[in-house]
């Protein structure tokens, strides 16, 4: 597996970082804020300076805007249907290897700041589930104002200690001077830390085939995710040639509990996908969330400017201007489980949502100022195409495509209908866009099927979610509008992190070692009673009660009582790849027992693998917020917890950055 030469590296460290704080106010992003203003309000203004020619003005804009839509969803069709025909399961052992490819290694970034550590265990679970769980250099980037962070250090060293090929925690401390808290200054101090330990640590760096893969702590990564990148980074890069420079983008889909978001929030999932796929992927545009990257780029780029707060959608932008040259975004063919946005009522269903949507429209127009700002010519029309097709995209078809077409729908006092046919563009508008997100609908549909995602949607629920779909993105425009417009007044400070909130996702994964004392003692006569007795079918049963199953099977409940990717413990037993891609699960004779630690663990919560010793529980309780179990989920399909030490030689360790 290792290549016969060296790699040829661009440069062997990644690029400083000198930057510094611009203007406050005084920023490109005024620019685009009068743009947006001028455009959205169109109609109206040229009303009255251009009376005659008014009609054609809003049917060219609506038949623009009509034509994005159809490519769009021309450009997901065709990248879904190329995604599916690569099988969701490993078609051969994991022990098998090929000749004559290159060695590699994955670093993988995960940050953490207030997520719940359940949710932080399912996106862990989701990579040991790869094929070579033994090639990841898997980051856990913690901030140190986190709270208990120290606890939750602990936790993720006796959950996964050995069993990926290297497990590193950073613990990010802010610069002010330099950076500003959130995701871009985090996983910036983790990815420096990464190349610094690898490229110290592995003897084998300069023949080793690196690639950086960022995501959300939300993410659930498809069992083939490795796999295929592995395939697509081959596929760009003969050994010995020096390394292409590009992106890749897994399509994202927001079916986590996706079916028990109120409607304003699934469809706008929904669409996203059919964004990313159609969008963001087929108009290079910038990658999303998750992605990744030869390890080459970010050298090149200097991984990640710590002074902005989203990095994905400015991430193209700056390694573009930094390497001087165009930077495809190019489909990985696999799907990725995103979290989409959430609350625990409805309320804060609506706040979330629309926090998000600002977050995400204040990101794209500090890319236009930082486009602006540092493009220096080069690379020339890759350049300015990338910029004419984010524009378009972020500004024209995001924030101003509905308040335009509903400005032009407004009966203003003496209109002129040159031709008859012209009172009806926004009827014919409405109609194609209808389409679209027929689309959009399908394509979710076909996703879900593919992913193995159970979900409890009504053929009636999916009909009134596609007939409201243009009131929530005429809704949605209205809240990008605002973000910009408020921008432009409050200047950078509006630009900070808004961290997605993810307590709605709390499920009895997590098991908290420190409890009041009332509930202590209360939970302590609780296992003082249940253990002598504590059973497997018990334990099953009370798992069910708790509702610890699989999220992605749709079933009702409450929001507060989500469960998280995480199942019950199930019998041991061998998983086998069928022929047609299912999944056979084979039990072995011997059933489990589930001993309960007496320190303060409630019997009635689902304890996984790390329960099975009492003595280690007991020794770390004060440490230890939650338990590995014994199986992760992808879809419906589990993959049992790899045993500690599988993928580390010798004695394994966890590395510790930045305390």
């Amino acid at each position: 597996m290792v290549s016969s030469a060296p790699l040829a590296r661009y440069r062997e460290q990644p690029a400083s970082d000198d930057g510094k704080f611009g203007n406050t106010y005084f920023r490109w992003t005024l620019l685009h804020t009068l743009i947006v203003v001028t455009l959205c309000f169109m109609p109206i203004w040229m009303h009255f300076v251009l009376p005659d020619f008014v009609a054609y003005i809003n049917a060219s804009g609506m038949a623009f805007f009509s034509l994005m839509w159809i490519l769009i969803a021309g450009n997901a069709v065709l990248n879904m249907w190329r995604m599916t025909r690569e099988p969701l399961l490993p078609d051969r052992p994991p022990d098998v290897q090929e000749n004559g490819r290159a060695r590699f290694r994955h670093i993988v970034i995960v940050p953490c700041y207030l997520d719940p550590i359940n949710v932080l265990f399912d996106c862990l679970g989701s990579l040991l589930s790869q094929q070579h769980p033994e090639r990841l250099v898997v980051v856990v980037a913690f901030e140190k104002k986190t709270p208990d962070v120290q606890m939750k250090i602990e936790t993720v060293k006796q959950a996964f200690q050995g069993r990926f090929g290297e497990l590193l925690i950073s613990v990010h401390t802010i610069r002010w001077e330099t950076e500003i808290p959130g995701g871009c200054s985090n996983k910036n101090f983790a990815l420096r830390t990464a190349h610094r330990h690898v490229s110290q640590m592995d003897p084998q760096y300069q023949e080793t085939s690196y690639t950086v893969t960022t995501c959300d702590t939300d993410t659930l990564f498809s069992p083939r995710y490795f796999e295929v990148l592995e395939g697509a980074y081959s596929q760009e890069n003969p050994v010995g040639s020096p390394v292409k420079l590009c992106v890749w983008q897994g399509p994202l889909f927001y079916n986590w509990n996706l079916d028990q978001r109120p409607f304003f929030n699934r469809i706008t999932g929904i669409m996203r996908s059919l964004m990313m796929l159609g969008g963001l992927i087929s108009f290079n545009l910038n990658p999303m969330s998750v992605f990744s990257y030869p390890l080459e780029l970010g050298l090149e780029a200097g991984f990640i400017n710590p002074r902005y707060s989203v990095d994905d959608i400015i991430f193209l932008v700056r390694v573009m201007c930094s390497a001087r040259r165009g930077i495809p975004v190019k489909l990985l063919r696999v799907p990725v489980i995103s979290g989409p946005t959430i609350g625990t009522s409805f309320c804060e269903e609506v706040d979330e949502w629309a926090r998000q949507i600002r977050r995400w429209i204040i990101g794209s127009s500090e890319s236009f100022h930082y486009f602006l700002t540092h493009y220096r010519g080069r690379p020339f029309f890759a350049g300015l195409r990338w910029f004419l097709m984010f524009f378009v995209y972020y500004a024209v078809l995001l924030c101003c495509a509905g308040l335009f077409t509903a400005a032009a729908a407004v009966p203003l006092p003496g209109s002129v209908w040159p031709h008859e046919f012209l009172r009806y563009a926004g009827l014919v508008s409405l109609v194609l866009q209808y389409s679209v997100f027929a689309v959009a609908f399908v394509i979710d549909r076909c996703a879900i099927r593919h992913m193995t995602v159970k979900e409890n949607v009504s053929f009636f629920r999916n009909f009134i979610h596609w007939l409201v779909s243009p009131l929530v993105l005429l809704v949605y425009s209205l809240i990008a509008f605002y973000a910009v417009v408020k921008f432009a007044f409050r200047g950078k400070k509006d630009a900070g992190h808004v961290m997605a909130a993810k307590a709605g996702f709390q499920a009895v994964t997590a098991v908290r070692a420190e409890v009041g004392a009332e509930a202590q003692t209360s939970q302590t006569a609780q296992a003082s009673q249940a253990e002598e007795s504590f059973a497997e079918e018990s334990f099953h049963s009370r798992c069910e009660d708790e509702g610890r199953q699989n999220p992605l099977e749709g079933r009702g409940g409450g929001l507060a009582n989500l469960a998280t990717c995480t199942a019950p413990p199930i019998r041991p037993g061998t998983f086998h790849a069928l022929s047609d891609g299912a999944l056979s699960y084979e039990l072995n004779p011997r059933p489990m027992s589930f001993p309960l630690s007496r320190q303060g663990l409630d019997p009635s919560v689902c304890v996984g693998e790390a329960a099975n010793s009492a003595t280690n529980v007991e020794d770390k309780e004060d440490k230890v917020l939650c338990h590995l179990p014994d199986s992760f989920y992808f879809g419906s399909m589990p993959f049992p917890t790899l045993p500690s030490g599988r993928c580390s030689q010798g004695s394994p360790q966890v590395f510790t950055y930045g305390l």
